[in-house]
């Protein structure tokens, strides 16, 4: 049973150069709670780089996902879990914290989460 929620967000970035600009955002959480965390973009426009030939040599990304989770283990010892692909949705058990990235290259773009305790 759903019995609160929590928003996060990364503000609006907006970058016309083609490096990756990453963001990143810690939620910490008291007393150890069961989530489900959510993460998404809500504005994307993306734009493009042009060579001087005038094809296009770049497009704009933007990406939101999470980076890490932090839990209490069934043997009462805190464990750091780093992902390696990037993931729109965690369910920890005994979260003690969460980190969220959101990158953004050549284009403008804002993230939003909700984060939802259950029991």
């Amino acid at each position: 049973m759903i019995y609160a929620t929590r928003q996060f967000w990364f503000g609006e970035k907006s970058y016309s150069d083609t490096s990756v600009h990453k963001h990143f955002h810690t939620i910490t959480f008291d007393g150890q709670p069961n989530v489900d965390a959510q993460i998404y973009l809500t504005i994307f426009a993306s734009g493009a780089a042009w060579g001087d030939g005038g094809g296009i040599t770049a497009l704009g990304i933007a990406a939101a996902g999470f980076r890490s989770i932090k839990y209490i283990n069934n043997n009462g010892s805190p464990v750091v879990e780093e992902f390696d692909t990037w993931r729109a949705r965690v369910r920890v058990r005994r979260v003690i914290e969460i980190t969220a990235a959101f990158h953004v290259k050549l284009a403008w773009a804002k993230a939003e989460g909700m984060i939802f305790y259950w029991d």
